[in-house]
C-alpha cells in the first residue's frame, strides 16, 4: 500500500492521505525519541540520589547501633571501611542489573505480543529462541 502511494504521488504529483500519515508519525517520533531519553536520565539521576542518600543513612545508623569493641575491630573495620567505599557502587550495579532484565523481559513480550497478533506459531519459534539467552542474562549477567 505504501509503495503504491509512493509511485502514484510520484507519476502524479500529489502526496496520498497515507504517506503523509507516515510521514508525520516519523517525523513525531524522531522528535519524541530523544525526549523520552531525556526523561529516562533525568528520572534516573533522582532515584540515584535517593538510593545514595537511602544507602548513606543505612550504613551511618547501622555503624551506630554497633558496639565500640567490634568497630575496633581490625577485620571490621576493613569490612566497614570497604562498605563506605564500595558499597553504594555495588548496589547502583544490582538495581542497574534489575532495570536492564526488566527492560529485556518488556521488550521481549512486545515483540512476541506484536509477532503473534500476525502469525501465532512465528511467535512461539522467537519466544523459544531468545528463551535460553534471556534465561542466561537472569541467571549469569552479561557476558562480554
Amino acid at each position: 500500500m505504501l509503495i503504491n502511494d509512493l509511485v502514484s504521488s510520484a507519476t502524479t504529483g500529489v502526496i496520498a492521505g497515507s504517506l503523509l500519515v507516515v510521514t508525520v508519525v516519523l517525523i513525531g517520533v524522531s522528535f519524541l525519541r530523544p525526549l523520552f531519553f531525556s526523561l529516562q536520565e533525568y528520572f534516573l539521576k533522582i532515584f540515584w540520589f535517593f538510593l545514595e542518600e537511602k544507602f548513606e543513612l543505612l550504613v551511618v545508623k547501622k555503624s551506630g547501633e554497633i558496639d565500640v569493641a567490634v568497630y575496633e575491630n581490625p577485620a571490621r573495620k576493613n569490612l566497614f571501611s570497604r562498605v563506605r567505599e564500595q558499597g553504594i557502587w555495588r548496589v547502583r550495579s544490582f538495581v542497574d542489573r534489575q532495570f536492564y532484565l526488566i527492560q529485556n523481559i518488556i521488550e521481549v513480550v512486545i515483540a512476541i505480543a506484536v509477532i503473534a497478533s500476525f502469525n501465532w506459531w512465528l511467535s512461539i519459534i522467537i519466544f523459544a529462541g531468545t528463551l535460553p539467552e534471556l534465561l542466561n542474562e537472569i541467571f549469569y549477567g552479561r557476558q562480554v
